[in-house]
């Protein structure tokens, strides 16, 4: 579990002050460089403080804060955002057809468990693509029941599914925002209904990362964003939502396209 520790935690309040208003909270490295407070209204950009750049990014960007675990029959499966592909996740959820939504390039998959008084939904989004590689999970969203939801009535029961997953990192359903804060630290911005965490990454795709996603070799820069979301009914988390893209930033992204198939 990644909570941090209460002595760091008093050392950043006391050492950092919250933004002054108008400057927000969002964490974004640039190649090769610490981080930003990130433009708002008129302002520009501002350096973070050497200290706070860097832990606030890692705490929202460990690889624990996108893997859902305690998935399967068993309780010992897990799903990784940027990770997972469509197989994989039928595996451990079933096979189901995707929702009626009207997102064609994103298939989003919806399941509720069929456990006696178990109302845990989950929904998966994924990329589409002609190629083994790039067509894995990149949003995983985890909702204590269906309440709300649009396409609920077609949502697919899952003996896969329980009121126990949670992310590696420790964040589940019903916790209060003091715990959240535990492991996420302050948010980006929060209001009555949720809190809400970004992190944006520019750096260098290796040629193993361009070949394990199936796109053609080059030499490109790749913005890495993660959102977290976590929403709340009566003081407790009902949702929680990581998404985790990457984009091409350069002008010469059109090279690395994903493969067409053969």
């Amino acid at each position: 579990m990644n909570a941090r520790p209460a002595s760091l935690a008093l050392i950043l309040v006391l050492a950092f002050p919250a933004a002054e208003p108008g400057w927000s909270e969002k964490p974004d490295r640039p190649l090769n460089a610490p981080g930003f407070w990130e433009k708002s209204g008129v302002r520009p950009a501002r350096q973070m403080p050497p200290i706070l750049a860097p832990q606030a990014f890692d705490w929202i960007m460990d690889p624990a804060q996108g893997a859902f675990t305690g998935l399967g029959p068993d309780g010992n499966r897990t799903l990784v955002v940027d990770r997972t592909p469509p197989e994989e996740l039928f595996a451990i959820l079933g096979r189901v057809p995707r929702l009626p939504d009207k997102a064609p390039e994103t298939p989003t998959f919806g399941y509720v468990s069929s456990r006696p008084g178990d109302t845990t939904v989950l929904l998966a989004r994924l990329d589409d693509c002609p190629t083994n590689g790039c067509d894995r999970l990149f949003r995983v969203e985890l909702r204590a029941d269906a309440l709300g939801l649009s396409l609920a009535d077609h949502l697919h029961p899952t003996p896969g599914l329980g009121r126990d997953a949670a992310t590696a990192s420790g964040l589940r359903l019903g916790m209060t925002r003091k715990e959240v804060r535990a492991i996420l630290g302050e948010p980006r911005r929060e209001d009555s209904h949720a809190m809400f965490y970004e992190a944006d990454s520019k750096r260098w795709l290796t040629e193993a990362e361009q070949e394990d996603r199936a796109f053609s070799p080059g030499e490109d820069i790749v913005l890495v964003a993660r959102t977290i979301e976590v929403a709340f009914r009566e003081e407790r988390a009902i949702s929680i939502a990581v998404q985790h893209r990457l984009f091409w930033v350069n002008s010469d992204a059109t090279k690395n396209r994903r493969r067409s198939p053969a």
